[in-house]
């Protein structure tokens, strides 16, 4: 899902704004996309004794990637491509050191590696939540009461247009996604077998019926909400997250899909040099646009991903989240 629409927004698809299909398929699809990500990261939420520990296993398993990802894709990258062809990356900037700095803490690295955002931003989120979880002694109506007024804050913080730096007012609005998944671990059966899988596809329709009516502009790596989505967007987040999860309990697991769950971290910071690399080298020769140009790049990636994802957990566990780099 990340994949492909990153694709088609860097293929310029998604410019019909004035499509009602393409239109209300933009806000249906963003209004949960983000908040369905720290809602499975909330779901697998541990305090690893809280404190230190806890910290130092954040920073290994997403703090330490983040960095190695943003240095190959801001710095290796575009040397290499100009070494090898003498001419500047089409898609990726060679920044420098102070531009860096500025993109991480106010660009969220678009001018890199876009995606690799959620990265900072779920360390922050764990880190804000582990505070709150050790403050409120694990009593779920005051971790969610808290997480909640964090959301607000972000929303407020979104509506006078003031930008926290590194992704902190993103970290704010998400937090009740995060919260919401370790309630449903912790405080419901949702994980297991019940009553209410007789009607998960019923329910799921639900759900999609009230996003396309009900959801609007959102964009959660920038904090941006149109005004009526400053009401709906929390909404809107769970409902769709809901929606995706009943349908994946009602379809169960699927090896190829499974495969790229485990490991979607590689897949998330890598996919995007992947494209830059296929549209500066293959695609601007075949002359490729539009969907065509979307549909092949899609089934590139995710084939390239297959052969790449081994080979990165053999030899960089350490900034691939399969070891610890940090003792």
């Amino acid at each position: 899902m990340v994949v492909f629409n990153h694709i088609c927004i860097y293929s310029g698809v998604l410019g019909e704004r004035n499509n009602y299909i393409i239109q209300h398929s933009i806000y249906f699809l963003t209004s949960f996309r983000m908040p369905l990500y720290f809602f499975l990261s909330g779901l697998f939420f541990k305090t690893y004794g809280g404190g230190a520990p806890f910290v130092k296993k954040k920073v290994n398993k997403l703090l330490i990637p983040f960095l190695f990802f943003y240095i190959i894709s801001a710095d290796l990258i575009p040397s290499l491509y100009y070494c090898l062809t003498d001419r500047t990356l089409y898609g990726i900037n060679n920044l420098s050191l102070l531009r860096q700095l500025h993109d991480v803490c106010y660009d969220y690295c678009q001018a890199t590696n876009g995606p690799i955002w959620f990265l900072l931003c779920l360390f922050e989120v764990n880190i804000l939540f582990c505070c709150i979880s050790i403050i409120s002694k694990e009593n779920m109506c005051f971790i969610y009461i808290q997480s909640v007024i964090f959301g607000i804050i972000g929303l407020f913080l979104s509506y006078f247009h003031i930008l926290l730096p590194l992704t902190l007012s993103t970290s704010f609005t998400c937090l009740p996604f995060f919260a919401f998944g370790y309630f449903v671990k912790k405080s419901t059966n949702l994980l297991y077998s019940s009553m209410i899988d007789n009607y998960l596809i019923i329910i799921s329709i639900a759900c999609a019926l009230f996003l396309w009516v009900v959801a609007r502009h959102v964009v959660y790596y920038k904090n941006e909400f149109c005004n009526s989505s400053y009401f709906t967007a929390h909404i809107c987040g769970i409902i769709g997250t809901m929606m995706i999860f009943l349908l994946s309990k009602y379809i169960g697991t699927k090896p190829f899909v499974t495969f790229y769950g485990k490991y979607s971290l590689i897949t998330l910071c890598t996919h995007y040099p992947l494209f830059v690399l296929f549209d500066n080298f293959l695609f601007c020769h075949m002359q490729l646009f539009g969907w065509y140009k979307v549909l092949a790049a899609f089934l590139l990636i995710i084939l390239t991903e297959l052969m790449l994802i081994p080979l990165m957990i053999k030899y960089l566990p350490y900034v691939t989240a399969q070891k610890d780099l940090l003792k």
